[in-house]
């Protein structure tokens, strides 16, 4: 049976990108909590998660040993940008993604953007990001996706963020489900 694994991009207030309503390291774990929440509650689905206070180093290194390459990750991020006009949803995939990943980070962007009435900027490489090659999707061997669900820095992004993130959390919930069926 395939697994699902919803990892917090961050870890804790102040690990990430800070908006004027958003903390992105508090918000990714809330973000993951409540998607498995939903998953488990709703589907009977129990996904794989990381520990709030290990390292990236250590979370690469359990998913290799936990995941398969039919396994499906999803790493939870928010975006800033210098520029507040920046806005909207992305999903990054490996640079060797296969179809199964840009199939499925299509779908989970068309999600995002649906439900909180967002911008898409789309589904990008790794090496289209500021930082080249990425851990969290180089790192072990499974389907594997970054989600950006919005921008922290813009007032309007961040805003319907929060006013629809329970609603997002189940709809990612509900086509994670669907994914594993």
């Amino acid at each position: 049976m395939k697994k699902i694994a919803l990892i917090s991009g961050h870890r804790g207030r102040g690990t990430g990108a800070v908006g004027l309503q958003i903390d992105e390291g508090a918000e990714t774990i809330w973000l993951r909590n409540r998607i498995e929440d939903h998953l488990c509650q709703k589907y009977n689905i129990v996904p794989v998660v990381d520990c709030d206070t290990d390292n990236l180093n250590t979370v690469v290194k359990e998913l290799r040993h936990e995941l398969s390459k039919t396994d499906i990750c999803i790493d939870i991020h928010f975006n800033a940008s210098t520029a507040a006009s920046a806005n909207g949803a992305e999903v990054l995939i490996p640079a060797s993604a296969t179809s199964d990943e840009k199939k499925r980070a299509g779908e989970l962007l068309q999600v995002v953007c649906d439900t909180l009435g967002i911008k898409s900027r789309g589904v990008k490489d790794e090496a289209s990001g500021q930082h080249g090659k990425l851990a969290m999707l180089s790192g072990f061997d499974c389907v594997n996706m970054l989600l950006e669900v919005c921008f922290v820095s813009n007032p309007t992004d961040s805003s319907k963020y929060l006013a629809k993130r329970e609603i997002l959390a189940l709809n990612i919930a509900r086509l994670v489900s669907g994914w594993l069926s």
